[in-house]
């Protein structure tokens, strides 16, 4: 698996880690019942694996750059770069959004648990009025 399907994957479950969460959460064995604890643990798993998943792929980058360095001074001199070093190197530093993730992971992680929980709450209140 390659790391651009890996953050993929991880950016996924990060989505779906609330619901998921809140799932388990109705299991008898499981210690948390407080909707503001799951909230907040759901929060944190959300950024870490947002974050984590941004860190994999900007290392995965890295790692592909000294590829291409094939002198091993550590420098990407211009008689080492290639069409294809050019358009990585492109990559890199046009995705600033790999940059700024520890920064949007807050406001992502609090929407995506917003939003779970949010509709966790409306399906509960929806079945009890049925009910």
């Amino acid at each position: 698996m390659d790391a651009n399907t890996l953050f993929g994957v991880l950016q996924l479950l990060a989505f779906l880690a609330p619901l998921i969460l809140i799932i388990i959460s109705k299991a008898p064995f499981f210690p948390v019942r407080r909707t503001a604890v799951l909230a907040t643990l759901s929060c944190a798993i959300v950024y870490a694996i947002y974050v984590g998943s941004s860190y994999l792929l900007k290392h995965q980058y890295a790692v592909e750059r000294e590829l291409y360095d094939f002198n091993g001074d550590g420098y990407i001199s211009r008689n080492e770069m290639t069409t294809e070093q050019w358009e990585r190197i492109q990559l890199m530093s046009n995705d600033t959004g790999l940059q700024l993730a520890p920064f949007v992971g807050i406001p992502v992680s609090l929407i995506v648990t917003g939003l779970w929980f949010g509709m966790a709450g409306a399906t509960s209140f929806v079945w009890r009025k049925v009910s």
